[in-house]
């Protein structure tokens, strides 16, 4: 990715971010933190996003008990005030969602640009033809 490219990435990220809705997280039955250089909200002492356990759950209609399996190193009892608190903050929460949403996709398309996926198959079954791994 071209220099100028970085800027304008970089500088869309950090409006992403910036713009990101704040949860209400005073309350103590949720074991969530918000982490104000990103709008990240993560589970308290873990690196796993709030997000994805709530993906999880909407999406997949996962279980308490499913969510437990997936996330072994947190407790039921925290899953339990995590979808808790997703049900008294809804409407808050959704937005928060919607846009993580729009900043994993900002992300996705950026990869796609400096990494494209058509003909990965194409050029490895190439380079396996031609003897094996060359630099390109």
């Amino acid at each position: 990715m071209a220099t100028q490219t970085n800027t304008e990435y970089f500088t869309k990220l950090d409006e992403l971010y910036a713009s990101t809705p704040k949860l209400p997280l005073g309350d103590p039955d949720a074991p969530l933190i918000q982490y104000p250089e990103t709008g990240d909200v993560r589970v308290k002492d873990s690196r796993i996003q709030l997000h994805l356990i709530l993906e999880s759950y909407l999406e997949e209609n996962a279980t308490l008990e499913d969510l437990d399996k997936r996330y072994s190193s947190l407790t039921i009892d925290d899953l339990a005030k995590i979808i808790d608190y997703y049900e008294r903050n809804k409407e808050i929460v959704e937005e928060y969602l919607a846009h993580t949403k729009v900043i994993c996709d900002f992300n996705m398309e950026q990869l796609e640009k400096e990494f494209p996926q058509q003909g990965v198959l194409d050029r490895l079954k190439a380079r396996l033809n031609n003897g094996g791994p060359k630099s390109e």
